[in-house]
């Protein structure tokens, strides 16, 4: 899976910032997924799995490829840096398909990139 990052940090405050602006700048729907920052695994969320039970952090990709904007962490990305909360404007199988995003996006923000790794999509009991 590709993903589309306009920005990686230590600091959720500043991912969070970041993320409000892109979503206005980019005209794009900020979607958190309900997940906040935790001391222990970067980010978690309190809302329940359609099967009852809280699976903690699932990372973007598993279920909901497209385009909009979300923060993630780091850990759970295969090949990725360890320890940063990300800033991803998109998802998606291929990266010609997120080619337009990507320049769009490197007009408010230079450093914007595309990195492909793996997601679980296995069960999470």
């Amino acid at each position: 899976m590709d993903f589309l990052i306009i920005h990686s940090g230590k600091e959720y405050d500043t991912a969070l910032r970041l993320a409000k602006e892109a979503s206005r700048q980019l005209d794009m729907k900020l979607e958190l997924r309900g997940m906040y920052e935790s001391p222990t695994e970067g980010l978690t969320t309190d809302e329940l799995c359609g099967c009852g039970e809280n699976h903690g952090y699932i990372p973007r990709g598993r279920f909901d490829s497209g385009e909009y904007i979300s923060i993630e962490y780091s850990d759970y990305y295969e090949g990725f840096t360890k320890g940063l909360y990300m800033v991803i404007v998109s998802t998606g199988g291929y990266i010609d398909e997120q080619k337009e995003l990507l320049s769009s996006a490197r007009k408010f923000y230079k450093d914007a990139y595309i990195k492909t790794s793996s997601v679980y999509l296995g069960c999470m009991h």
